[in-house]
């Protein structure tokens, strides 16, 4: 019946070839496995047996593999099958050795494809060390055909899925990354309608850390409209900047944010529209909204992931007014802990894994714009978008900046591609993408500064524009930042 659930699960949500392709392998196993057993619990002696448990053995492994390669998420709706094989040949004495060894051998060689599947590739999912380590066991304790070594590991494994659906029914594993996903994307954000999402209105000191380094916080106020103004002036404010995190502030104070700085420099108010994960969609509804107060100017602050495709701004919203499960997800898995653990170690093998730079800086292998960007249409529809925009303020007659913000890779190139020799598709498409947004700049007659160069010299001389491990300006890269703003803007 559990595996009847699993299959009507996997025909709902991968369609119904899915869930008869599954259905039908397992009743394939089931039958082939039981067929000598049922003819030796007679006293009658199958002579085929050895060769069906070998047909067995294979069906098994297939069955897995079908299985896992149509939706690798669901793979576990197989593992009934598994379970009950080992229980028909332990409850059969008489079975013959090789029906009792080549079964409990396919089933192991089954997970065990399951794993190597899992982490061949670098979205894997969740529950691969625990086909790992259920094919280990069985695959063992059959090779040598002894009944009582295979029995403590069906033992052993059936503890430890226990462990499993108590941690998977408490949500004990996963409370605290849960609560730090709830805070940035429920008590930081809201759905927006125009946005998508956008920041909450009127926060006082909301306090966060960001998860890989809880040492990193940052502290966000905001005004009436839901971004870092407060007690500013949005009619007596010349300069409006748009942009993403970086314009927003990740992790610094609004006063050491490039806006603030500005700010300080010019001696006036200055708008900033911005939110983490912000892209070119959002930046062109908030230039309509910027024009109806009709600034001086506007500047459009570009980074390079905003190179990685549009999501729509339904999609974009979906995390921030959904509930985020604690239980029965794959985060809340006991495997999962020695999964991430596994995973790093083998995505790392495979230059995956983010690596030290110079002065402890880390680097990242998938940096900025997308890998495929240039190859896959995203680039038609993000310069699309930039064109609208370019081409609504010049309509509108009001001034217009571009900023180009480089990725941390690419303003560390020579210690990416030192690190990271395969992946240099990144920075070149963050390269050719810049060129191409500051061509059609150049082409609607808009300045644009691509801030590359001066943060490379800093990092020449010895400086940390960036933090060490997150991806985002440190205060001294804001400061060159507004600095280099500035001149330009002088000049």
């Amino acid at each position: 019946m559990l595996a009847l659930g699993g299959y009507a699960w996997l025909a709902a949500r991968g369609g119904w070839r899915a869930g008869a392709a599954g259905l039908l392998l397992h009743a394939a196993c089931l039958a082939l496995a039981l067929l000598p057993l049922a003819r030796l619990a007679l006293g009658r002696r199958h002579p085929t047996a050895p060769l069906a448990a070998r047909l067995n053995a294979l069906a098994s492994a297939l069955a897995f593999a079908l299985v896992a390669l149509q939706l690798p998420s669901l793979a576990l709706v197989v593992a009934p099958a598994g379970v009950g094989l080992l229980a028909a040949e332990l409850a059969s004495a008489r079975a013959p050795a090789s029906a009792g060894v080549a079964p409990s051998l396919g089933i192991g060689a089954g997970w065990l494809a399951l794993a190597a599947f899992a982490y061949a590739e670098p979205s894997v999912y969740p529950f691969a060390s625990g086909f790992a380590l259920a094919g280990l066991l069985l695959a063992g304790a059959a090779w040598r055909a002894r009944r009582r070594a295979t029995f403590a590991a069906l033992v052993l494994l059936l503890a430890l899925g226990a462990c499993e659906l108590a941690c998977q029914a408490s949500g004990v594993l996963v409370r605290g990354h849960v609560e730090a996903r709830r805070r940035y994307f429920q008590e930081l954000h809201q759905r927006d309608a125009a946005l998508g999402y956008r920041p909450r209105a009127g926060l006082r000191g909301l306090e966060l850390s960001y998860p890989l380094d809880p040492e990193l916080r940052g502290v966000y106020s905001t005004d009436e409209r839901g971004f870092r103004n407060v007690g500013r002036d949005y009619a007596a404010a010349r300069d409006w900047f748009v942009g993403d995190s970086f314009t927003w502030g990740a992790w610094v104070s609004r006063e050491d944010s490039f806006v603030g700085q500005l700010e300080r420099r010019w001696g006036r108010p200055v708008v900033g529209l911005a939110a983490g994960g912000y892209g070119m969609l959002q930046y062109e509804a908030l230039v309509e909204l910027a024009l109806r107060e009709r600034p001086a100017r506007l500047w459009l602050c570009v980074f390079a992931n905003d190179l990685a495709g549009q999501i729509p701004l339904a999609e974009s919203a979906a995390h921030y007014d959904a509930e985020l499960p604690t239980r029965f997800t794959p985060a809340a898995s006991l495997f999962g802990v020695l999964d991430r653990g596994l995973r790093a170690l083998v995505l790392r093998a495979r230059g995956w894994g983010p690596r030290a730079a110079r002065e402890g800086v880390t680097l990242w292998p998938a940096a900025g714009a997308a890998r495929d960007y240039l190859d896959s249409g995203h680039e038609r529809g993000v310069e699309e978008t930039y064109a609208r925009i370019l081409a609504r303020c010049r309509g509108a007659e009001v001034a217009l900046r571009v900023i180009l913000i480089p990725s941390k890779e690419r303003v560390y190139r020579a210690d990416y591609e030192r690190l990271f020799p395969q992946q240099g598709d990144y920075l070149r498409n963050e390269l050719e993408g810049y060129r191409r947004l500051a061509e059609l700049a150049a082409e609607a007659g808009v300045p644009c500064l691509d801030l590359t160069r001066t943060l490379r010299q800093a990092v020449g001389v010895g400086e940390a524009p960036y933090f060490a491990l997150d991806p985002h300006w440190s205060p001294a890269g804001h400061a060159l930042a507004a600095e280099a703003i500035a001149r330009w803007e002088a000049q």
